[in-house]
């Protein structure tokens, strides 16, 4: 029966890993990608376009995805992971975010972060929320831990090369 229990947990935890299909690795490959190279591996993996702002010189552009199509009736039941690219035109800046509500893909991104030797390097607030920095040679990846999963707040995990940290504008 035990034995039973443990396979079961073990299905259970391959379907939430897999239910968006991207790890930590191929998200830190997608931060330093072009925005094509983003969009091609995005749509082939089942991801939909949602949105983009265009670059200008004064502000970094933006491209939304989402993994399950949002209730577009319905504005309060959105896709249940979206991604966001963010690059310009002007300067050299690429880096990547996702978001999500469900914990156990936070608690799966955190242990693959581990996994891969990343050394965390500042936690903080901002917002209401825990934001947490870690590093690992040229690249950087910031988690924020909102304090609830009322109206909306999310877990969110950028990631970007070091050179192009904190570059991108919302």
């Amino acid at each position: 029966m035990n034995k039973l229990m443990i396979l079961i947990m073990v299905l259970f935890g391959v379907q939430i890993a897999s239910s968006q299909n991207l790890t930590v690795n191929q998200l830190l490959e997608l931060s330093a990608s072009n925005l094509a190279e983003v969009q091609e591996k995005l749509t082939s993996d089942k991801w939909y376009f949602f949105q983009a702002k265009d670059a200008s010189e004064r502000r970094f552009g933006n491209v939304k995805f989402v993994y399950d199509t949002p209730d577009i009736k319905n504005p309060g039941n959105g896709g249940k992971y979206l991604i966001t690219y963010f690059y310009s035109d002007f300067k050299s800046a690429k880096t990547l975010e996702i978001s999500f509500r469900i914990e156990e893909s936070y608690k799966l991104y955190c242990k693959q972060i581990e996994n891969l030797k990343f050394k965390l390097v500042s936690s903080t607030t901002e917002k209401g929320n825990i934001v947490k920095v870690y590093k690992k040679n040229g690249f950087i990846i910031e988690v924020t831990l909102p304090p609830n999963f009322e109206n909306g707040k999310s877990y969110k995990f950028l990631f970007a090369e070091k050179s192009d940290y904190k570059k991108y504008i919302e």
